[in-house]
């Protein structure tokens, strides 16, 4: 009868089998040379004063945002005739 540790040990490890780790450090690599790809592009921008991201759509309507809830409208109907989120007009009306 064999002794209890010959049977009992740590599973299969993915890095143990052939060529797991040439795909690990394939992806690793991508995603690393991406972000940095991603990032050098956001940091351009910003020093060239070009925003980056969405645009501010909600902000450009804060005028018709006041002047729907003054004529009693509520935020969900605010945002949906504004084509808005809820939430960016409960924003607009909070500032």
């Amino acid at each position: 009868m064999g002794d209890l540790g010959d049977d009992v040990g740590p599973g299969p490890n993915h890095t143990e089998r052939p060529g797991a780790r040439g795909i690990l450090a394939f992806f690793a690599q991508f995603e690393q040379e991406n972000s940095a790809i991603e990032l050098s592009g956001i940091a351009q921008a910003w020093t060239e004063g070009r925003p980056h991201g969405s645009p501010p759509t909600a902000q450009n309507k804060e005028a018709e945002v006041w002047s729907l809830f003054e004529a009693g409208l509520k935020p969900a109907q605010i945002a949906k005739e504004l084509g808005i989120s809820k939430t960016s007009v409960r924003r607009l009306l909070a500032s």
